[in-house]
């Protein structure tokens, strides 16, 4: 009788653990594009109409080479020159709840054109600790963001593979495989010199790594990709990890024919 209670009991504990676990990747609310199509210092990149406290938010910055300064209460995930005509910088910042509706200025030292992508993300692991971030350069037609392990192994992960490219402001051809939801913006039209432009889409995979693959240009330019790593919610991470002990009648330490009751079995 006690083992079939106790199986009884690790069946309903299965199927509350599956019902949590799934459908737990982070949720991408909105993603946006903006061009700077005029040379200047500063750079009001448009936050979302809705930002609610803790919403992660993200920022792809594509410009020409010059000092970028990180923007107050942001922080620096990636910056890569490839050389003298082109600059990347990924920020992100854990919302306070004030900044929707609002503008971030991207300072630069230079007077320069410049493209953004941004994103808003909720239902992840709700602080800083779960994005990490893996950058390159190159010049190609083939913006290329790196492969990348984040420390958390194989979760229900959100990955965006982003780029800033110039100064040839190449259109989009392809995104990577597997990658949906791309959004593109550039600063002028394609082979005019000193544009700017910036890519990015997403993927739901669970995985220790990812290697997102390649975009296309319609020419070859100078390049910065970077791979953003998002980890879903405590909810989904600390459910997935729980480990179910029974050990005399008892399960985590609860008597068994308590839970049974609860359950009604």
């Amino acid at each position: 009788m006690k083992n079939k209670l106790l199986i009884s009991v690790c069946m309903i504990l299965i199927i509350l653990i599956v019902s949590l676990v799934s459908g737990t990747f982070p949720t991408v609310n909105d993603a946006l594009t903006q061009t700077f199509t005029s040379t200047s210092n500063t750079h009001n990149v448009n936050m979302p109409s809705t930002v609610n406290s803790g919403d992660l938010l993200i920022i792809y910055f594509g410009s020409d080479n010059t000092i970028v300064t990180t923007p107050s209460g942001w922080t620096l995930e990636f910056s890569g020159t490839p050389d003298s005509f082109a600059e990347l910088n990924v920020y992100s910042k854990v919302a306070d709840g004030t900044e929707g509706g609002t503008s971030v200025n991207v300072q630069t030292s230079g007077s320069v054109r410049a493209s953004s992508n941004v994103y808003r993300i909720t239902d992840y692991f709700g602080n800083a600790s779960g994005i990490e971030v893996s950058g390159t350069t190159g010049d190609s037609i083939n913006p290329n963001s790196p492969s990348l392990s984040p420390s958390w192994g194989s979760e229900d992960t959100l990955w965006i593979s982003g780029f800033g490219a110039g100064p040839g402001a190449d259109n989009i051809a392809t995104y990577p495989s597997s990658y949906t939801n791309g959004i593109f913006i550039r600063s002028g039209s394609s082979g005019v010199n000193e544009h700017y432009s910036a890519g990015s889409a997403r993927r739901e995979l669970a995985t220790a790594t990812e290697n997102p693959g390649q975009f296309g240009l319609s020419a070859s330019d100078h390049w910065g990709a970077a791979t953003i790593a998002i980890r879903p919610g405590e909810g989904a991470a600390g459910y997935a990890n729980k480990v179910i002990n029974i050990t005399g009648g008892k399960v985590n330490g609860v008597d068994s024919a308590n839970i049974a009751k609860v359950n009604g079995v």
